[in-house]
């Protein structure tokens, strides 16, 4: 698995971007593409569905529960 680099602006940080079209919604899936978006120049791009992204990684940890936040 590869980590998201985008091309432009060199970051890494990107997150999952909304199908915009029949296009995007059907066929990506069969070529096991995805739409994503570069946080910092929020340029679209498609990557394959095994590329991981930083934002994703950051959802992995679970939630802190309210009880705790307040101590």
């Amino acid at each position: 698995m590869s980590m998201f680099i985008c091309s432009d602006c060199g970051s890494a940080d990107a997150h999952t971007s909304r199908a915009r079209n029949i296009f995007e919604r059907r066929l990506l899936p069969l070529f096991l593409l995805r739409t994503v978006r570069c946080v910092r120049c929020f340029r679209r791009r498609y990557v394959t569905v095994f590329c991981k992204l930083q934002q994703e990684q950051q959802q992995l940890l679970p939630p802190t529960p309210p009880n705790q936040l307040a101590a």
